[in-house]
């Protein structure tokens, strides 16, 4: 009996042996026909190089897959390889040790009737008809899980189209997740996604390419992940994240600067997003940014291009989200933005081509919270303007509130103005030949409402209007003539000083900032003029109103009747004059004679018993009264050129005759 049984167990181990030896020697060829079959069933040529299966081992390996529906590649897969454990089975989990892609190509294409193929093949009415063969009896959920310990990807590329607009192929060199990755299907009815992870993941080398334009989109070198925890999607935390040399949207047009944008380097710390609608961020660092956006000499942005596209697709969607869903909102601690290399923004649409210019950027904020808009962010700011200009910004804001406060204070240094000309000769009609800006800025606001501060010094500051007509509009839009004031601001270091407030509501449907702007320099301009030339007997307003174009008159020379002599004026109002034109050499001044009735009856005692309703002048006399009114006029600008002005800066107007008890003397005016 024990001789039978050894006998039967040895030809049971035989049996099982060649059983297992002939299901390896088959599952190959017989796979890969069936592969084949499925393929050829969906009018897609296939082959495959090789097939293994190591059954004692639990691996499987596939080489050389390519797939073709006429001349076009529709999938390539150069090798997949899958390693798994039997021991898990007996604990109802399906336990892949490592999966491994390498050459994987791809074709997605939507038809214009809405139908996506993928590898040429359409997988919706090929479901259709199996679900109609084989509906899958409902009842209890599996009671198994999938877990993936392993996970390498190397030189992907999937293509999708969807003609005439989108036309993309993405492609990176090496996908790797190393960790373990758990969906448990008996709780598919209890989450969503019953999803547990722990483990790290590196992608590099992405790139996104638009072949439509024949440039990339976006790409980047290496996406790290460290510390990565999963618990059902509802949590999902990141001890950093790391991304290194990024660029967006390529162009073939400049050589210098091939990408619209390229960052170096992203750097997060302790990312932690909760129910898929809150993400806090303990610090992120975006480092060395390099950027030059161009508008073209057809006013449209470089990258209208780019985003015709999404702006269509936008219009069709039309989609908003459901009423009960949470709203996203997120929040940073610290936000660090540093960049030594050079952001700028150039127009080529004006006259002549406008660059701004910033570099060497140090930005920090602190206490971002889109869920709480209302509270206080520390800000500060640096930055390098083209060569020597230097602005800064230091205080506290709530950015995020739809209603920001603000309370912010800066300066400016060292800014050159002739390099603004372009652009300010389409909004203000003037180029700036010369100049430098110095500032300091106080930038106050409480909701939205602004009562803002600009203490400015301009060196050597000249303007050059385009035209007559663009003179015109920027005068009457000011009340004044913008090169008559800027001179009279002027002091003898040619050094102009202007404090200007900046009001107004930035949510009021009439605020305009350019309007704003102009209004405050206006003021500015008003009061400082006021402010300066009122102790030298100057501005007297006329019903309280203000004109440059009439107020700014000094005090008339009063001379003594029939005289022309200096010595009989009173010079302190000429000495005042001198003093002011000495501190402000852009000043220049008109000097008008007059003569009186006074002056007749002395010249012209024969004209004294006439009544005046009567009196008529001849050539002779009216010639007596010029040539004293001439006198007059000589001796003030004799006396003004003796305290060293310019003869250049006094400009002379012909002699009047007024009679009655009109001016005998010079008036003198701005």
């Amino acid at each position: 009996m024990k001789r039978n049984y050894k006998k039967f167990s040895l030809w049971g181990a035989v049996i099982l042996v060649t059983l297992l030896v002939v299901a390896r020697l088959l599952l190959s060829p017989v796979t890969v026909s069936s592969i084949n079959q499925w393929f050829s069933d969906r009018g897609v040529d296939s082959e495959i190089d090789d097939l293994s299966f190591d059954i004692y081992n639990g691996t499987v390996s596939l080489t050389g897959l390519r797939a073709k529906k006429g001349d076009i590649s529709a999938l390539a897969l150069d090798e997949f390889s899958l390693g798994w454990s039997w021991s898990a089975l007996f604990e109802r989990q399906l336990k892949l040790e490592s999966v491994l892609i390498s050459g994987f190509q791809l074709e997605l294409e939507r038809k214009p009737d809405g139908r996506l193929l993928f590898a040429a093949i359409d997988f919706a009415r090929q479901s259709q008809a199996e679900d109609q063969q084989s509906a899958a009896p409902s009842g209890e959920m599996p009671q198994w899980s999938i877990a993936l310990q392993n996970l390498e990807i190397n030189d992907y590329q999937v293509c999708y189209r969807d003609l005439p607009l989108h036309d993309y192929c993405n492609s990176f060199d090496k996908f790797d997740w190393s960790g373990p990755i758990v969906v448990d299907l008996s709780r598919l009815e209890q989450t969503a996604v019953p999803l547990l992870a722990e483990g790290d993941f590196r992608l590099a080398g992405l790139r996104m390419q638009n072949n439509r334009l024949q440039r990339r989109l976006f790409g980047f070198d290496d996406f790290t992940l460290q510390g990565v925890r999963i618990d059902d999607l509802d949590s999902i935390e990141i001890e950093t994240i790391s991304l290194d040399n990024l660029s967006m949207l390529e162009k073939t047009d400049d050589p210098e600067n091939s990408d619209v944008t390229r960052l170096e380097k992203l750097e997060i710390d302790q990312f932690s997003l909760k129910q898929l609608n809150r993400l806090e961020i303990a610090s992120a660092r975006v480092l060395n940014q390099q950027g030059r956006l161009v508008k073209r000499d057809d006013d449209r942005l470089e990258t209208s291009e780019w985003l015709e596209e999404y702006e269509k697709k936008a219009e069709t969607d039309g989609e908003n989200p459901a009423a009960d869903e949470q709203p996203f909102s997120f929040a940073i601690d610290k936000l660090v933005y540093e960049t030594e290399r050079s952001l700028q923004y150039v127009d080529l649409s004006l006259s002549s081509t406008f660059v701004i210019d910033l570099n060497n950027i140090q930005l920090s904020i602190e206490n971002l919270d889109s869920a709480n808009t209302e509270q206080t962010s520390k800000i500060e700011y640096r930055a390098n303007y083209a060569k020597h200009g230097k602005v800064s910004f230091s205080g506290t804001a709530t950015p995020l509130d739809p209603t920001p406060t603000l309370d912010l204070k800066g300066t400016i240094k060292g800014m050159d103005l002739p390099e603004l000309s372009a652009f300010t000769a389409k909004a203000i009609g003037h180029r700036i030949k010369s100049g430098q800006l110095d500032a300091n800025i106080e930038l106050k606001a409480v909701d939205s409402v602004l009562d803002s501060k600009i203490d400015l010094r301009l060196d050597h500051l000249k303007l050059a209007p385009v035209s007559e007509k663009d003179s015109e509009k920027i005068d009457n839009k000011l009340g004044f003539p913008l090169n008559t004031s800027l001179s009279l601001l002027k002091d003898r270091d040619d050094v102009i000083e202007l404090s200007i407030p900046v009001t107004g509501d930035t949510n009021s449907p009439d605020f305009d900032p350019t309007d704003a702007i102009s209004k405050a320099i206006s003021v500015a301009i008003t009061t400082a003029v006021i402010n300066y030339y009122t102790p030298f007997g100057l501005v007297t307003l006329a019903d309280g109103l203000f004109s440059l174009a009439t107020a700014l008159r000094f005090d008339p020379v009063v001379f003594e009747p029939g005289n022309g002599g200096i010595d009989s004026v009173d010079s302190g109002g000429l000495e005042k004059i001198a003093g002011l034109m000495q501190e402000r050499p852009g000043v220049r001044v008109t000097l008008c004679a007059y003569t009186n009735s006074d002056d007749r009856r002395l010249l012209l005692p024969e004209t004294v018993e006439i009544a005046a309703d009567e009196l008529e002048l001849n050539d002779e006399q009216i010639a007596i009264l010029e040539r004293l009114g001439e006198s007059r006029r000589d001796r003030v600008e004799d006396y003004l050129v003796g305290k060293s002005i310019d003869p250049a800066r006094l400009v002379a107007c012909e002699t009047e005759h007024k009679e009655g008890s009109g001016l005998a003397g010079v008036e003198i005016s701005i």
